[in-house]
């Protein structure tokens, strides 16, 4: 928004001091600020697609570590069982990697006889007892990847959890609002393009058909530059419109453009700009609080396990507490039955010898 309004103002001084090769200059300062703000904003979108699309290539590897891990401790946990071992932290720890699992995906999961678990992600099977069925990431031609099964290459059916954002997020949301300021950068090179194509120069040329014809090159915010003939030769910018001397009226048509409805013939620039803003604000603002209505529904549920199979301290130490008396009234009754003992061994039958 700021790097838009230096344009637009430099255009509006070259209005008042067209013959200025410092105020040209200027204006060239602004463009090449505006355009490179355009470069930098479709870089960063890219690179936020390509740190999703990496989080999605290398949760495949932590999905097989997981789904390896709890298979195994299946196993571990059946052999425990029926050998009559008490198996309590292995369960604690498979179900701690089902959580962290669950974070990933919809991952249902189903008990089995003998203390094991199945894990499913859609209809498939991630876990049956001790076997494990691995995912992979696979490049699709859009250049990103989506998880499989390893066995047939079918999509997983990822339902929600961080991977389903991170999905979300790469394919719709981030190509959407690039589209949004994509069509804005497109629109501000069409219509700067036209007017100044219509123009002359500071010689009182007309710059149709020449090198200056273009105030900027390229065609979307990824590839939009300043023209670099009007770069290194400021005096090619069309400020007149031919009427000789001082004349600024191409330059003052082309500063109007600011407050003209230019988009869809609904927006200006700057009105389209403040919009995508609005909607990227409104949008932060719905996660955010869907976020904390979702901590108060954890929260709760948390405290519903731990109800059931958490440990309650007040509760513990007053157990604590009974084992400990059970222990010394047993101590106290085995000192009185020594002392019983030594007085008849000992103290019995001594009259008489």
């Amino acid at each position: 928004g700021a790097a838009m309004a230096a344009f637009w103002n430099a255009w509006e001084e070259l209005t008042l001091n067209p013959d200025s090769l410092a105020v040209r200059r200027s204006l060239i300062y602004q463009a090449d600020s505006l355009a490179g703000t355009f470069n930098r904003a479709a870089r960063q979108l890219g690179s936020m697609r390509e740190n999703l699309d990496f989080e999605v290539e290398q949760s495949a590897k932590a999905i097989n570590r997981m789904g390896a891990a709890v298979a195994s401790l299946n196993a571990r946990i059946k052999r425990a069982m029926a050998g009559g071992m008490n198996a309590n932290d292995l369960i604690d720890e498979r179900d701690r990697l089902i959580t962290e699992l669950r974070s990933y995906a919809d991952v249902r999961v189903r008990l089995e006889e003998g203390g094991g678990v199945s894990l499913f992600i859609g209809n498939r099977a991630l876990v049956m007892g001790d076997v494990h069925n691995e995912v992979e990431a696979e490049k699709t031609g859009t250049g990103y990847h989506i998880l499989v099964w390893r066995s047939d290459a079918q999509p997983l059916a990822i339902g929600g959890g961080r991977l389903a954002s991170a999905i979300e997020m790469r394919d719709s949301y981030i190509p959407e609002l690039a589209a949004e300021i994509d069509a804005l950068a497109a629109a501000i090179i069409q219509e700067v393009n036209a007017l100044h194509a219509a123009g002359y120069d500071l010689d009182g040329n007309p710059v149709s058909g020449t090198a200056y014809e273009l105030f900027f090159s390229g065609t979307s915010m990824a590839d939009m530059a300043v023209n670099p003939a009007l770069a290194s030769q400021p005096r090619g910018i069309a400020a007149s419109a031919g009427s000789g001397e001082g004349d600024a009226e191409n330059a003052r048509a082309i500063a109007l453009l600011r407050s003209q409805k230019t988009i869809a013939g609904t927006y200006t620039f700057e009105d389209y700009y403040r919009s995508v803003v609005a909607r990227v604000g409104i949008d932060v603002q719905a996660v955010k609080n869907e976020v904390q209505n979702t901590e108060v529904l954890l929260n709760q549920i948390e405290n519903w396990r731990e109800s059931v199979s958490g440990v309650f301290i007040d509760e513990e130490i007053v157990r604590l507490q009974e084992a400990q008396r059970a222990f010394q009234a047993a101590a106290r009754a085995i000192t009185v039955m020594d002392d019983a003992l030594n007085t008849i061994i000992n103290g019995m039958g001594i009259v008489g010898r």
